[in-house]
């Protein structure tokens, strides 16, 4: 039984994520050999979580549809959303000068024609 279809780019395998220092998963979801190995791979997988919460390494993960960010994750994001608009403004507010420079340039020549 797959997770997902999907892990991303880096995925070793599709289903689970490598990010992370998480117990290796077996090959096979079912090559357990013992009930003994399934409880040791989930004690194992208990005790990792329970570190990383105890030395502060975890973050928060707010849901937005299909995409989590951390607020680190999430302000980074704002942050390059918010350069990207203020550089589309600049553009445009450039843009608008030349063409009216061009406008007040093509009537000025009109004028010393008449």
């Amino acid at each position: 039984m797959e997770i997902n279809n999907y892990a991303g780019a880096g995925s070793a395998r599709p289903g689970w994520s490598t990010k992370g220092s998480a117990p290796a998963r077996p090959e096979k979801e079912n090559s357990f050999q013992t009930t003994a190995e399934m409880m040791d791979f989930i004690r194992r997988s208990k005790e990792e979580i329970y570190d990383r919460v105890r030395k502060g390494e975890t973050e928060v993960k707010i849901q937005t549809g299909a995409s989590q960010y951390t607020q680190k994750q999430w302000n980074r994001m704002i942050e390059s959303f918010d350069k990207a608009q203020d550089d589309i403004r600049r553009q445009l507010k450039e843009a608008k000068e030349q063409r009216r420079k061009a406008q007040a340039e093509k009537e000025v020549g009109q004028n010393e024609g008449i």
